[in-house]
């Protein structure tokens, strides 16, 4: 019965000690953490926004018609 009950403290103890290690316990310690995954939303989008302006708009179409040649080439 002995080893049962250290058995038993040692696992409390490692429950424990993942609870203490989980990621979320960090993030609710931080103050404004929720202004984070917007930032890295926009910046998502306004990185393929101004991947689209630049493709349709600013790039040269000679450029565009030699690089769609590429593999044939």
């Amino acid at each position: 019965m002995l080893t049962y009950n250290v058995w038993e403290q040692t696992l409390k103890k490692q429950r424990q000690a993942i609870n203490r290690m989980k990621f979320i316990n960090y993030l609710t310690a931080i103050k404004g953490v929720s202004i984070f995954p917007m930032i890295s939303l926009l910046i998502f989008f306004g990185f393929f926004i101004f991947l689209g302006i630049y493709v349709f708009f600013i790039m040269d179409k000679d450029k565009i018609e030699e690089q769609k040649n590429i593999p044939i080439n």
